[in-house]
């Protein structure tokens, strides 16, 4: 019995060894590919089909196959097979495409809809009038595209001659710009211009990047009104590039045009879609043009980064105060609604950047501490404006990563006899304690509270010169139960309070007593308290009346207040917004004010304040 069990089993499979090898001699790749043995012949080697796969013919049909997105369960069964082939990392077949350009060109053809009237695919021309569905690469093509690439790249040798054929064909990144609509697509991209440590891979992803005019090409896709999965996937791509180790010709071509860009995209009657998106790559932008300011290791450059963050909030400022302007309606996809919120959430992450300004001066400091180069031109520019006394003229970037050196204190004092002394150690670095985590915050402006251009400080001034913040307050306490909005402006105040200490200006311009009385009658108009014109006035004036005990005047609006907090249904996100402002600029330094402390003994937080 054993024996015949083993005589059927081999028997059986020298009868597909057979077939196999008749569809080869017979170049029947369909009959070859359907075959329940073929990946088992290919993972144990099998040379004669290995080669014959890598037939030009065999190429191009597999390739065909691959992105055939008909369900019908025969060309099914191909498409996963040849995926699965592809998968293996076969070299020789693997290699066989990478040695010819045209194979090369067919696998990134996938990015060419079929024209239904010609029979063929699309060309690159007629590819850039087709609307959006259109050019919308099928799920499954997309997925084996992507997969295919990955495979096909990941030898170096293979990979430059990808990016050699890429070079000689720009009209690919045509195809890309055009075709991204899908995570794999946009993932292929990411794989295709992943950061290399090979220098000449680095320089071929460059050339091929701004001779293709590709930032241009995805930025048009705005111009031209995108739908929401084609901007989502172009703003990944601008995220991508600008947090990855792309050269930096790169990142200044994003950051040159982001501001015509915006200025033609941001209007009133734009999808909200177009203008989240927009916001997104701004900020991400904003917060390189900081970092690469800092790591800046001339004063041209620095300079250059601060006019692009110069130039990109001379953009969204007038925006910002457009959209803030607006009035929140009922219905939660209201275009209004969207506006507001998407504003104050890229407002809120701008202002982030200053979070992360520690992070920059270290990596500053290692950068010098491994190289010659030291902050001599910073010292001396530094020098040169002490000397002049030119407090008036915002200090350049370049200085911030000056802080960091003890030496250059003594030097400035042993040449201007400016004393940087342990107070203003303390406002250039400060810790911050808290139950979770430590935070170090770096504060870049002069001794004399001067603003060094392109930091995060410089665009809290350009913010509140254009009155933004009164905007966002006035929109907070006007939609009380928008608790979207009153977390991102907790966020944002909360950064703005801790330069309280510093009495810097904007500090005054924003959390003063107008903000606190707008809180005040926010809070106050969601309880059931009603008031006459002669308690308004007390109220507002914070005055007492004669022969009347303004607390006593005051005690109704608190017990409406206290009443109303009492009730977990009727709490709003504006209270907590107020407690914690409240709570948070009276600790850093506020002056506690009538308005303060009525708010403080509402919300029963007198003690935290020390009252």
């Amino acid at each position: 019995m054993a024996a015949m069990f083993w005589n059927m089993i081999y028997g059986q499979n020298g009868n597909d060894s057979k077939d196999i090898q008749q569809f080869v001699q017979s170049e029947d790749i369909e009959s070859l590919l359907k075959h329940d043995r073929i990946k088992q012949e290919i993972q144990n080697g099998s040379s004669s089909v290995t080669q014959f796969l890598a037939k030009p013919n065999s190429i191009i049909k597999m390739i065909d196959y691959l992105y055939d997105a008909d369900d019908e369960p025969v060309k099914r069964q191909l498409n996963t097979t040849v995926n699965d082939i592809f998968m293996s990392e076969n070299s020789i077949i693997l290699e066989a495409i990478a040695n010819n350009p045209d194979y090369i060109l067919k696998v990134f053809q996938v990015l060419l809809p079929y024209n239904d009237e010609h029979l063929r695919k699309s060309n690159t021309d007629e590819l850039q009038v087709l609307p959006p569905e259109s050019r919308r690469v099928p799920q499954i093509c997309a997925e084996n595209f992507c997969r295919l690439v990955f495979t096909l790249i990941k030898n170096q040798s293979r990979f430059t001659k990808v990016l050699n054929c890429i070079k000689s064909h720009l009209e690919v990144m045509t195809w890309f710009a055009f075709g991204i609509q899908s995570a794999p697509v946009t993932e292929t991209l990411h794989y295709v211009f992943k950061i290399d440590k090979n220098p000449d891979t680095l320089e071929l992803q460059t050339q091929i990047l701004i001779k293709s005019q590709f930032i241009e090409q995805l930025y048009s896709r705005f111009q031209a009104g995108g739908i929401f999965e084609e901007l989502v996937h172009v703003a990944f791509v601008f995220q991508s590039f600008l947090t990855t180790e792309v050269k930096a010709d790169v990142k200044r071509l994003i950051m040159t045009h982001l501001p015509q860009i915006a200025e033609n995209t941001l209007t009133p009657t734009a999808a909200p879609y177009i203008v989240r998106n927009m916001y997104t790559i701004a900020a991400v932008t904003l917060k390189q043009a900081v970092k690469m300011g800092i790591l800046a290791e001339t004063e041209d450059d620095a300079s250059f980064y601060a006019n692009v963050l110069q130039m990109i909030m001379s953009v969204l400022v007038p925006k910002f105060q457009g959209y803030l302007s607006l009035e929140m309606e009922d219905g939660a996809v209201n275009p209004n609604n969207l506006y507001i919120v998407h504003t104050c959430t890229v407002i809120a992450e701008i202002l982030k950047i200053q979070e992360a300004t520690s992070e920059f001066i270290k990596e500053k400091e290692q950068l010098l501490l491994n190289q010659s180069y030291r902050p001599e031109g910073a010292i001396a520019y530094l020098t040169s404006f002490y000397k002049a006394n030119a407090t008036d003229y915002p200090l350049p970037f370049v200085v911030g990563f000056t802080f960091i050196f003890q030496d250059v204190y003594s030097h400035l004092y042993d040449t201007t006899k400016f004393k940087f002394d342990q107070t203003f150690t303390r406002q250039v670095t400060q810790i911050h304690q808290s139950p979770t985590k430590q935070t170090q915050i770096i504060h870049l402006f002069g001794p004399n509270k001067e603003l060094c251009t392109g930091t995060v400080e410089h665009i809290i001034s350009i913010l509140a010169e254009g009155k933004i913040f009164q905007l966002l307050i006035d929109q907070a306490y006007q939609n009380p139960e928008c608790g979207i909005l009153h977390c991102d402006l907790l966020n944002i105040l909360y950064i703005i309070a801790e330069y309280i200490p510093f009495q810097m200006p904007f500090t005054e311009q924003i959390l003063n007593e107008e903000l606190f009385e707008k809180l005040k009658a926010g809070v106050l108009g969601c309880s059931d308290f009603k008031s006459h014109a002669s308690m308004e006035k007390i109220v507002v004036n914070g005055n007492q009346v004669k022969g009347i005990d303004q607390r006593a005047m005051l005690a109704p609006q608190m017990n409406s207040i206290k009443q109303r907090i009492e009730f977990q249904t009727k709490r709003v996100s504006l209270d907590a917004l107020t407690n914690q402002i409240v709570k948070r600029a009276a600790i850093k330094g506020i002056a506690i004010t009538p308005t303060v402390q009525f708010l403080a003994e509402c919300f029963e937080i007198k003690e935290a304040l020390g009252m």
